[in-house]
This record gives structure tokens, C-alpha cells and sequence, in this order.
């Protein structure tokens, strides 16, 4: 078994409490029936569906970075008979053909592996384990550097890859693409490895189509993951976070503060006229909602002061220590397309895997992951309320030994309801939880929970029962 460093790791070091949620499973999971304290509302029923990374080890080898894991998804079907769990890998390309060996064939974004196969193109190594998208009666499952992969919603058996034209076949699809108000899709593929590093656009019709394509050289080599928009502009932001060289993806990242970090924004109607502005160098996975008022554009960051929690925590939590990292805080950029002068405004407020609704066209309320507790340095132990304006409205702790993930905000004709899945590592159990969106601090109307641990994952969507 290789750590981190590909030094061994001692098989008489207990590991932690918490270190089974990233252990990773083989096995895919069907229960019938969870055990539920409280009353789920009816306007709440539906499927709740998360993606993560969950096939960790094979054959004595264990991969050495969070990112690397074969993607399981998970939906939690809710109905008045109760809450089942089902869970199922996704059958990429990779995962069968590893499968079929029983051994890791391929170098992972953070894992060396041994003797590793020649790549045919990015889908060839395509985990697909970071988020998902409900999309023409379809679950598309989503990774950042090849195409999403198609699923059926009922049985999460998979259906192949998502090819949305032949030129754009194989190429980077990110994790977090956008719906526009006409049903269309935007999404982008980030490109740092080609001769000149590339950003490109993708604007798809609701019919699947491609309608829009920009192809934008960058300036720089910043890892670029996630995006935000405005009625009339895409942002995107380019970080100090250097592809250079290395022996595999992460390792050839390199933080270079000096170089500073790139606000690009590009006009919906001319995918070909990037603008860049320059902003210290800071990093960012995900992003709030964003507006634009006469010559300004504002947009909510979850920003963190370095990349370390890529190029080296996630290699930790993986051999069991965890890092002190500095969370994500919710920033406020406010961009001046006039002057091209940028203001950031730091809340203080530390959120990640922000959520919120997007038909709002101003500031509103952001939900994400928070740590109350001061003693915790990784990942929250909380779900909170901000507002871009307010600050921290609102939040809930779990405990000092629970994990919280993402949260997703439900909205109903009546009510807003936001769910969240978390681990608690005391008691070695996951679940999921039900709030009321404007009441975090009652607690959980309801919740259910298994007997058995789930490998954390990162994002997720839901489909209500009643649309």
C-alpha cells in the first residue's frame, strides 16, 4: 500500500474515526427501508441523488488524492412508503476495464500508478465522480477533464458517454455547468496542458445541440474549476494555482502567488472578446450567484488564500491526517467594466459548496458547508445562511464529529427546504437531514440514517416528486 509520498504506510498506526469516509467501498449499496426520525413533508418527496468518489483501492494499491476515486452515485428515493438507499458505480471506461483486470491500469490526477497504460484520450482515465446533472430525462455524471457520462435516474445503470457533437467528443466537460433561463446550458473545458493553455465555451440548446463555441487562449495556466454568470456574462476565475510539469495532473500544479490570479469575464453575445482583470493571488473551487448592476458586475466566491488543499490536504486525508487548512470565507468581487478596477470584499464568513436560487437577479442568500467550531480545520461540521449583504444568518451544528456535506436547496411552491447528507464518525453512520431553508437554527425536520458509512462525496442535485 503506497501513502501519499509513496512511502508505505504502517499497518499498525490506527487510523482515525474519521478516516472511513475516505477509505472508499467495492460494493454498491440497496436498502429498502432507512430509519427516520420526525415527518418528511410531502412537497419534499423526490430523489436525492450525490456524487463522490468511492473505489479507492485495488490489488494493495491505494489511490493517493480525494479527486482520484472511481465515481459512485447515490439516490435516496422519498416517498410515503419511507427513504431507500440504492447506489451504483459509474461504468466508465476506466472503471470497467479495471474491473475486468482487478488492478488500477492508469496514472489518477494525484496517483502514480505502477507500470500505468498509455492513454488513448481524456476518457480513458474519466472517473466520473464530482457532480450530476438532471438533463433530458437523464442523470449526467460529471467530472471536470472528459465527458459527463449518462445515466438512468431509476436504476442508476450507466448508458455511455454524452457526446454532444463529434468535434467536441472526448474533450474537458467541467463538473459545473449553468442553465440559462431558456433552458440552454453553458459549461466550459479547461485546457492547461495543450501548447497554449485554453479556456473553452460551450453554450448547448435545450435540444442538445451546440449553439455557441468560444475558444479562448489564457494567459496564464490557473487551475480553473468552477464558473458563475450574469444575465449577459460569464465569469471565470483564473488562478495563481501554475500548471507547470509533473509526474501526473495535481503534482504538476505549482502555487505561484507572484504571478497573481485573472478575473475573466466574457460577453454571452461575443464568446471570442475575453476580458481579464487582475486580483491577488487567491484560489477558488465553487462560486455564489453573481449580478450586474449599470457598469458593475458582482460575484460570490468561496475563496481560500492558497491551493494547498488540493496539491497537498487531499493527499493527507487520504493516509489519515488532517490538514490545517484555512477554510474557504465567501468573498464579494465587485468588477468595474468601465474602469476595469476590481474591489474584493472579504465576509469573513467561512462557506464552501455554496448553494442558492439562481432565478434571483441581486444578492440573495447563500447556503453551503461551515465550520462552527474552531477546532474544526477540514471541512465543516455545519450548514449555514449568508447573505452577501447581512452576513451570517443562520446555521446549524451538527456535532464536533460530523462531517457535513453539500447542501441542496429544494424549492416548493410553499416552502424552501434545504437538505444536506453528512457522516458521523462517532457513531460510524450517514444520513441525510431535512431543514426548513429560513429556519437552520430549529434543526433538522426530519432525518434518516443508515447503519453503515458512505464515501464522501462532493456534489449533488435533486429531482422533486412533484414536478
Amino acid at each position: 500500500m503506497l501513502a501519499a509520498n509513496n512511502a508505505p504506510i504502517s499497518a499498525t498506526r490506527k487510523p482515525p474515526e474519521w478516516q472511513k469516509g475516505f477509505a472508499g467501498v467495492s460494493q454498491v449499496f440497496n436498502t429498502a427501508s432507512l430509519s427516520i426520525e420526525g415527518e418528511w413533508p410531502k412537497d419534499a418527496y423526490g430523489n436525492v441523488y450525490r456524487n463522490g468518489p468511492a473505489r479507492m483501492e485495488r490489488n494493495g494499491i491505494r489511490l493517493q488524492h480525494w479527486f482520484d476515486g472511481d465515481g459512485m452515485v447515490h439516490r435516496f428515493n422519498i416517498s410515503a412508503k419511507g427513504i431507500s438507499h440504492s447506489s451504483q458505480f459509474v461504468g466508465t471506461e476506466k472503471y470497467l476495464r479495471e474491473e475486468a483486470e482487478h488492478r488500477f491500469l492508469y496514472n489518477a490526477a494525484g496517483t502514480v500508478i505502477p507500470n500505468a497504460s498509455s492513454l488513448r484520450n481524456n476518457d480513458t482515465v474519466n472517473v466520473a465522480n464530482t457532480a450530476l446533472l438532471p438533463w433530458q430525462g437523464e442523470l449526467l455524471a460529471l467530472w471536470e477533464a472528459g465527458s459527463a457520462y449518462r445515466l438512468n435516474p431509476e436504476t442508476l445503470t450507466t448508458q455511455g458517454e454524452k457526446i454532444w457533437s463529434e468535434e467536441l467528443a472526448h474533450v474537458p466537460f467541467s463538473a459545473h455547468p449553468l442553465l440559462e433561463k431558456d433552458g440552454s446550458l453553458w459549461n466550459f473545458g479547461f485546457v492547461p496542458y495543450s501548447k497554449e493553455a485554453r479556456l473553452l465555451i460551450y453554450h448547448i440548446s435545450s435540444g442538445s445541440k451546440v449553439i455557441g463555441f468560444g475558444n479562448i487562449v489564457l494567459p496564464q495556466r490557473g487551475y480553473c474549476h468552477a464558473f458563475a454568470q450574469t444575465r449577459d456574462y460569464l465569469i471565470f476565475y483564473i488562478s495563481a494555482c501554475i500548471y507547470e510539469q509533473g509526474e501526473n495532473f495535481i503534482n504538476a500544479f505549482q502555487w505561484r502567488p507572484e504571478v497573481g490570479s485573472k478575473i475573466l469575464v466574457v460577453n454571452k453575445n461575443a464568446l471570442d472578446k475575453p476580458r481579464w482583470f487582475d486580483v491577488p493571488a487567491e484560489f477558488v473551487f465553487h462560486f455564489g450567484n453573481a449580478w450586474q448592476d449599470n457598469s458593475s458586475i458582482h460575484v460570490v466566491m468561496a475563496s481560500y488564500k492558497d491551493a494547498s488543499l488540493m496539491l497537498t490536504g487531499m493527499h493527507k486525508v487520504m493516509v489519515g491526517e488532517q490538514p490545517a487548512i484555512e477554510h474557504a470565507q465567501m468573498t464579494i468581487a465587485k468588477i468595474n467594466l468601465q474602469t476595469g478596477a476590481v474591489t474584493l470584499n472579504a465576509s469573513g464568513i467561512n462557506l464552501e459548496f455554496p448553494s442558492y436560487n439562481p432565478d434571483v437577479a441581486g444578492p440573495t442568500v447563500i447556503y453551503g458547508t461551515h465550520a462552527a467550531s474552531p477546532k474544526r480545520k477540514f471541512l465543516g461540521d455545519s450548514i449555514a445562511a449568508m447573505h452577501p449583504e447581512k452576513g451570517l444568518l443562520d446555521h446549524f451544528y451538527f456535532g464536533e464529529k460530523v462531517i457535513a456535506e453539500e447542501p441542496l436547496l429544494i424549492r416548493t411552491p410553499k416552502n424552501n427546504y434545504l437538505i444536506a447528507s453528512y457522516y458521523n464518525y462517532e457513531k460510524q453512520h450517514s444520513g441525510i437531514a431535512l431543514f426548513h431553508a429560513q429556519k437552520l437554527n430549529d434543526g433538522p425536520i426530519a432525518q434518516a440514517t443508515m447503519d453503515y458509512v458512505l464515501p464522501l462525496g462532493f456534489h449533488g442535485c435533486f429531482l422533486s416528486a412533484n414536478s
